[in-house]
């Protein structure tokens, strides 16, 4: 509103006219009724009068009757940079001197006040600990500022290397840490890696789950190939009854070698053999009995 009361010439005892003009609604009717309850005003001889009530209403800072007490309660908000810190500590000092000057006061030196309030309230542990390093007295508006330039940079320079870090280097060193333990047939928890994102867990738990379904699909298709396991008593069974073989079985010795299948021996065949023994009937004696004619002949059944 300055820059266009200055760009269109209007006389600076003309300012309030041409503002109330411009302003609409309820800041309107605000102004009005604060000029009429305090005759004692004069907007015309106060160019910024009419700015000043129009800040009390609308302003975003709250324009207090105790603006140095405001200022030196302002403390740092949780998890605020030292420079938004800096920037608000420079806004509120800005407000508490207007606020001083309507009553014909000042602050003598606002940068030594918010220099002084940085020192003793610093949000960020390194930089406080740098800047307790001499009194705050002997610190400069100057100094703090690069401090905090400097402290800036190197704030962005670790969040860009963090953020260029490959994102799943847990997810490999898990994968290659199961696979050792896999193939070496150990479980040591010291070889595993946790990580510490509940993203980066899930992706571990599906990997490993995966690992797991390819171990059991290679143990089912290498049971499927392999013929089962032949224990010492089958193959005490298989071996050659003749010689004692276990490279071929006691009929293929008998035969080549032309010999009798009971008693292994040459010149006569099994059903000649005279020392075969005699086959064990299974049939109970029940079922061979015959009924015996009883009662003149008659049968039983």
């Amino acid at each position: 509103m300055s820059v266009y009361l200055n760009k269109r010439g209007v006389p600076r005892q003309e300012y309030s006219q041409e503002i109330m003009s411009r302003l609409m609604g309820k800041a309107r009717d605000i102004v009005k009724v604060t000029l009429r309850s305090m005759p004692s005003l004069q907007p015309a001889e106060n160019s910024m009068l009419v700015f000043d009530i129009l800040k009390q209403h609308f302003s975003e800072v709250t324009y207090s009757s105790m603006p140095l007490a405001d200022f030196y309660n302002l403390l740092p908000l949780a998890g605020e940079s030292p420079m938004d810190y800096w920037i608000r500590l420079n806004k509120v000092v800005d407000v508490a001197d207007e606020c001083l000057r309507r009553h014909g006061r000042n602050i003598e030196d606002p940068s030594h006040k918010v220099t002084m309030m940085l020192v003793k309230h610093c949000p960020d542990p390194a930089l406080a600990c740098v800047l307790k390093c001499k009194t705050a007295e002997k610190w400069t508006a100057n100094e703090i500022q690069e401090h905090l330039v400097e402290h800036q940079r190197e704030a962005r320079t670790m969040s860009q290397a963090k953020s260029h870090r490959p994102k799943n280097i847990g997810v490999h060193a898990q994968t290659s840490a199961t696979e050792s333990v896999t193939a070496n047939n150990t479980t040591d928890p010291k070889t595993m890696w946790l990580p510490s994102s509940p993203q980066t867990e899930s992706v571990c738990i599906q990997s490993l789950i995966g690992l797991l379904n390819r171990v059991l699909e290679q143990t089912a298709q290498t049971a499927a190939v392999m013929p089962p396991s032949r224990g010492p008593a089958a193959i005490v069974q298989n071996r050659c009854r003749v010689c004692q073989s276990a490279e071929h079985s006691t009929t293929a010795h008998c035969r080549q070698a032309n010999l009798c299948m009971g008693c292994y021996k040459s010149g006569h065949w099994k059903r000649e053999c005279q020392q075969r023994r005699p086959r064990i009937n299974a049939q109970p004696q029940s079922a061979q009995a015959q009924p015996t004619p009883e009662l003149g002949g008659v049968s039983l059944n």
